[in-house]
Parts: structure tokens; sequence; C-alpha cells
């Protein structure tokens, strides 16, 4: 099987998961969690070497409520601790970049974000990459300028994308280096997505034909 280099996710899906279970958004969230460390340790056991997460747009940042807010910096609390006591961090085999602006939701996640990157900056092989009040207009508007945004200094091209919730669009995610991906759409809600989905993904993604504009 052909795996991908790069593989994007974005984990959508999480309220309506609440709605459906009847449960309140932390829950959601949480258990939102538990499946993207799942997801991104299974991608990387696999050989994966770059994985990215859309874990918030700059417009999720900017347009939830308060109390929603405060949910997601709980969430991001739990998320980096659990990171940072990661085995494959702890071991030095995986990077950790944050990029976007985490202090749309506070300073001390922009602090906690910076921690983790400066602590993890050498690591090898695995990168993973979390998009948070992430916008690809900032990218864009860098390259217009002559500058090198930053996912270009990051990563390699996206191979594939992981898109959960039904709906089959990037939705701004890393513009600049997706324009060979392949999206893979599933009406799944993130809380509910399993490995053996993910399996699909890259059975689907290993049979398609790659031919880079030739």
């Amino acid at each position: 099987m052909v795996l991908p280099n790069h593989v994007g996710l974005i984990p959508d899906g999480n309220r309506r998961w609440a709605q459906r279970n009847g449960v309140d958004l932390y829950s959601a969230y949480l258990r939102g969690l538990d499946v993207l460390m799942d997801a991104v340790d299974y991608l990387s056991d696999r050989g994966v070497g770059y994985i990215t997460v859309f874990a918030m747009s700059l417009d999720n940042c900017r347009r939830r409520s308060r109390l929603e807010i405060e949910i997601l910096k709980k969430i991001s609390r739990i998320a980096f601790e659990r990171v940072l006591n990661h085995n494959k961090v702890k071991s030095g085999k995986a990077r950790i970049v944050v990029l976007g602006k985490p202090q749309l939701v506070g300073n001390e996640i922009k602090d906690e974000a910076f921690r983790i990157m400066m602590k993890t900056r050498w690591h090898t092989p695995y990168t993973v990459t979390i998009l948070y009040c992430y916008s690809g207009e900032y990218e864009i508007e860098a390259a217009e300028k002559g500058y090198t945004p930053s996912s270009i200094l990051v990563h390699p091209r996206l191979d594939l994308v992981i898109r959960t919730g039904g709906y089959p669009r990037l939705s701004g995610f890393l513009p600049l280096r997706a324009d060979y991906a392949e999206l893979y759409a599933t009406d799944t809600l993130w809380p509910d997505l399993t490995r053996k989905e993910i399996d699909e993904a890259l059975k689907w993604y290993s049979m398609l034909p790659k031919n880079f504009g030739r």
C-alpha cells in the first residue's frame, strides 16, 4: 500500500455529536480529543511522517460563544498536558508545531503552545502540527507580499486530507500545501471516527492515480 507522507485531519462534527447523543459540549470535545490522540498515534505508527490537525479556525475563535471558548480552553489545557506526557514526545520522536493565533483564546494557551514547540523543536521523525485560530488567508497574503508562509517552512505538500462531519470542503486548510491533496470526506462525526475508517481512507488514497499534472 502506498501511504501518504502528510495527512491532514479536519475534525468536524463535535457539536452535532453532542446533540445527537444528548451530552454537553465539554463531554463531546473531550471525547473528540480522545479520538484525535488515537488517530495521530495510529497514523504515525502506520508510518505517516507529517500529521496536521485543524483544531480551530480563526472564525471559530472569533465567532464561538464565550461559553464554548471557555470549554475549548479547558480542552486545550488537557490536550497540551497529554501531549507533553506522551511517550513519543518524551522519547524525542515527535515534534509539535502550533500555527495560528492561540492568543485569541488566551495568553496562557499561547504560552503553553510556545513551550511545547520549544521543547520538541529538534524531535524527529514525526511532526504533528496543530492549526489553532488559524486562517489560510494569512499565508496567502504573506506569499503575495514576498514572505515565506509558515506552513511552507514546516511541511511538505499535503497528500491526504480526512474530513469528518459530511461537508467535503477544505475551509482554508493549508491552502498553499493542499494543491494536490486528495480529500476523503465522510459523514461520520468526529467523535465516532475509528481506526477502521482511517484504514479505509488510507486504502482509498493508495488506489488513486498520482499524476501531479502529468
